[in-house]
């Protein structure tokens, strides 16, 4: 039984950028961490940071470090883009595919 045999493809990579990007930030800012809004909330006026009870913020909140908090920006489905420390009332407001696109036309 005779097996056919394919050529040997060459085993060099090409190089699909001129350089390697930077696998680090030299900047000494504090990260940027974005988070969605959860459906599960507390029932009465808070930050956002501890107004949202999702799994998410649950973990933010068990994991977080004073010495190296990360700058946070909460996606809120009601009121667009917040600091963690802007007080808000709880809502029922879901972000959909509809609700994003109105977000976008009204900025």
């Amino acid at each position: 039984m005779q097996r056919d045999t394919m050529p040997m493809l060459s085993t060099t990579q090409l190089s699909l950028f001129p350089t390697a990007p930077a696998l680090c930030n030299d900047d000494a800012g504090p990260a940027l961490l974005l988070m969605a809004c959860s459906g599960s909330k507390l029932d009465q006026n808070a930050s956002s940071i501890d107004l949202y009870r999702g799994v998410m913020y649950q973990s933010y909140r068990a994991h977080l470090r004073s010495d190296a908090a990360p700058h946070a920006l909460i996606l809120s489905a009601r009121h667009g883009f917040l600091q963690p420390d802007t007080e808000i009332d709880p809502y029922d407001l879901r972000m959909t595919r509809q609700r994003a696109n109105q977000m976008v036309a009204d900025f």
